[in-house]
């Protein structure tokens, strides 16, 4: 299968990880976020231009049983790291500074395999001061358009066990 990871011109802007199946384009300033998921036979964007920079946001419990959401976009400082193996890709993006004592770090990983239409995703976030989290919205899509014929269309949503929504674009 194709596989392939790039930086463009201005390395520093963007971060491209692709295979035969779907192509990912992630700007890396302000902090890391997902600019466009294209499925490459169709080269149509899945993603509502322009793309929401949130890759995930958090609800942080606050006093008098309000809540704080605290998006990905939020974060102090952000990096992004690509690299390959056999199997094919791997993404790394780390996001630091986060919540109301802005010490919350969320680690977010993606693995695209070689002949793969889907990157499987897994969160994982360190918080010393204990900061009660009582929401993760993780992955955070804002809206899927049809992809040729819809019928054949899904979203797995990581709700547990786990759920599938078919045809995304009607439901």
């Amino acid at each position: 299968g194709f596989v392939a990871c790039s930086e463009s011109a201005r390395q520093s802007d963007t971060k491209v990880v692709e295979n035969g199946q779907i192509r990912l384009v992630f700007a890396t300033k302000p902090v890391p976020y997902l600019k466009e998921l294209r499925q490459v036979q169709s080269q149509k964007n899945l993603l509502p231009e322009p793309a929401d920079q949130n890759l995930f946001t958090l609800e942080v419990s606050q006093a008098e049983d309000r809540n704080l959401t605290v998006e990905s976009l939020s974060a102090k400082k952000g990096s992004i790291r690509v690299s390959r193996d056999k199997k094919g890709q791997n993404i790394m993006i780390r996001f630091t500074g986060l919540g109301p004592e802005s010490d919350i770090q969320v680690n977010l990983r993606g693995v695209l395999g070689k002949d793969e239409p889907i990157v499987r995703w897994s969160i994982k976030f360190d918080n010393p001061g204990r900061q009660k989290i009582v929401t993760v919205r993780f992955p955070y899509v804002a809206a899927v358009p049809a992809i040729g014929s819809p019928d054949d269309d899904f979203i797995v949503a990581p709700a547990f066990p786990g759920a599938m929504i078919e045809n995304p674009a009607k439901n």
